[in-house]
């Protein structure tokens, strides 16, 4: 689909309630089959005013995505709180699938790196989003 995707990190709620997103973010583009063989609009341009680059500082911290064709909260890292925010998705809340990043080259895990493909539809396919975080540390739950 080419609308707008919406990208930010959360702060969880300390009472259960709605998380406090931060939006870092946006672009309007849809790739195609010829910028994967060539890696040309990877990543997708980025929106004026976008960031890639947040200071959490030492606390927990989740990220999020979201298209403007679907209502709903949009997607996190965290499945309980797609459950919780995202009626329509409630029923399949995993929608983010992250992964250890390796390098192209060496094959090599590069620490703190992490891979995450996206889902915002119900089609599961992990890719309406894929990003790649730097410097962080995962917690599981």
């Amino acid at each position: 689909m080419t609308t707008r995707n919406r990208g930010g990190w959360y702060l969880p709620s300390a009472d259960g309630g709605e998380p406090r997103k931060s939006a870092l973010w946006t672009y309007t583009f849809k790739n195609t089959d010829d910028d994967l063989k060539t890696g040309k609009n990877l990543p997708p341009p980025l929106e004026e005013g976008s960031q890639t680059r947040c200071d959490p500082a030492d606390q927990p911290f989740g990220l999020w995505v979201s298209n403007d064709d679907f209502r709903g909260g949009g997607v996190f890292t965290e499945p309980a709180l797609v459950a919780r925010i995202n009626k329509r998705l409630a029923r399949q809340p995993y929608k983010a699938m992250i992964y250890p990043n390796r390098d192209k080259t060496t094959g090599r895990l590069i620490p703190n790196s992490y891979l995450i493909g996206w889902e915002y539809s119900t089609n599961d396919d992990f890719q309406d989003v894929v990003c790649q975080v730097d410097n962080v540390v995962l917690l599981e739950k």
